[in-house]
This record gives structure tokens, C-alpha cells and sequence, in this order.
């Protein structure tokens, strides 16, 4: 599952989190990198203004510009699999941990260079633990509730298995349907993804801000319209 909810099929659209290999699955696992896994979005466009969005408040637009770095750098996993390598192994040394299943590692790491602090208070590399930790500080906002995320936000999946994938919300689109999202360990490498609002087992979002009650501001629309 984890491997699904990390990689694309070969119509460049993130893998069904079913557990099932059907089809796409096993196109993905003979392509876990390379082209089919760098297309989606983002690849064609690295200009600045392409893709943050105008008219975010400061600390959003750090997290924001430390992400965009590291997906600039092309920060990847060599070889392939490994979850390690070429600005891959900087999370684990800041973690003090092993080479593991990355993205949490990314999240936190990015979180923590944009505002010299973590605001849940703890590296925390499991993103189903990161989701709870949250839930108890009241930075969880599951879809259930009427929470419109915003750029700079955690985009979080959980599966029933107690695995994970989390990623940083880039844009939202006008109708708030779907987002662009920036994610470590997706196909291999730091990524920038779109995602249906709901699907794939997501869960919600990290407003680790805390600035729900603000009225966003920011420009929508994803990267490229």
C-alpha cells in the first residue's frame, strides 16, 4: 500500500492505495523512477511564480520556499529504493535514524528550516503518529469538518494499516477540488503531485499555524492554469 500511495501509474496519475496489483501497480513497480514516476506536474515549470501562489503570509511562504528548494535540487533517492542519497540522507542524519520511508522525515525537516521550531514539539518520522500528535494539539483537521486547506498546510493520508503519506500543500484549486502538493519518497524522489480532495485515504490536513480562523487570501489555482 505504501508503495501505491508513493508512485504513479503509467496514465501519470497517483496509484489507487487498494493493495491490489492490477494494471498500473505493476507498470509502477517495473518504473518505480525515471520518467513515468517525474511526470504529473511541476517538471516544466520551476519558475518561483509558477508555483507559490501570491499572497501568503510569511511563515506559510517559508515553508513554501524551503520545499521548493529542495524539489529544485532534485533531491532524490540513489539508487532507487534505497531511501538514501543525494539530499535524501540529510533527513535521516537530522532524525538520527537509519534510512526508512522518508516523507514525515522531509516534512519535518522543511517545517523546521522555514521556522527554527517544530510546533508539535517532536521529530516525528511516522506520519499515521504525526496525525495524532496533532489531532491532541488541535492542528488536525480532518475532512469532515468545514476546514478549507491553504497553501503551506500538511496533506495527510492514512491507511487502515497504520501507514502513511504526508506532503505540504502548494495550491488549491478554485473550486477547492483538488491540490497541488509537494511530497518526499514519491517515486523516488522529493515530488510535486496533484491530488483529488478525498482520495487515497486522505485524512486531512495539518494547520500546524494554527491560523484557521484568518480568512485566506491567496491566490488559487494549481501550477500550470
Amino acid at each position: 500500500v505504501h508503495f501505491q500511495q508513493t508512485h504513479l501509474g503509467e496514465d501519470g496519475k497517483p496509484l489507487k492505495p487498494d493493495g491490489v496489483v492490477g494494471p498500473n501497480t505493476w507498470w509502477a513497480l517495473f518504473n518505480p523512477s525515471g520518467p513515468g514516476q517525474k511526470q504529473g506536474i511541476g517538471d516544466k515549470t520551476e519558475r518561483y511564480q509558477d508555483i507559490i501562489p501570491d499572497g501568503l503570509p510569511h511563515e506559510r511562504l517559508a515553508v513554501l520556499e524551503q520545499a521548493l528548494l529542495i524539489y529544485t535540487a532534485g533531491t532524490r533517492e540513489v539508487p532507487d529504493g534505497s531511501n538514501t542519497g543525494d539530499g535524501v540522507t540529510k533527513f535521516h542524519e537530522w532524525f538520527g535514524m537509519r534510512p526508512a520511508p522518508w516523507c514525515a522525515m522531509a516534512f519535518c525537516w522543511i517545517v523546521y528550516q522555514a521556522l527554527g521550531r517544530l510546533p508539535w514539539n517532536q521529530k516525528q518520522a511516522h506520519v499515521a503518529t504525526l496525525w495524532r500528535l496533532c489531532k491532541g494539539l488541535g492542528m488536525a483537521k480532518h475532512l469532515s469538518s468545514d476546514y478549507a486547506p491553504r497553501p503551506g498546510d500538511g496533506f495527510v493520508m492514512v491507511h487502515a494499516n497504520d501507514t502513511g503519506h504526508i506532503g505540504i500543500v502548494v495550491r488549491v484549486s478554485a473550486n477547492g477540488r483538488f491540490l497541488d502538493v509537494f511530497e518526499g519518497n514519491s517515486g523516488n524522489r522529493f515530488a510535486l503531485r496533484r491530488r483529488r480532495v478525498g482520495t487515497g485515504d486522505h485524512v486531512g490536513y495539518i494547520n500546524f499555524l494554527r491560523d484557521e480562523k484568518t480568512a485566506p487570501t491567496f491566490k488559487r489555482g494549481l501550477t500550470g492554469e
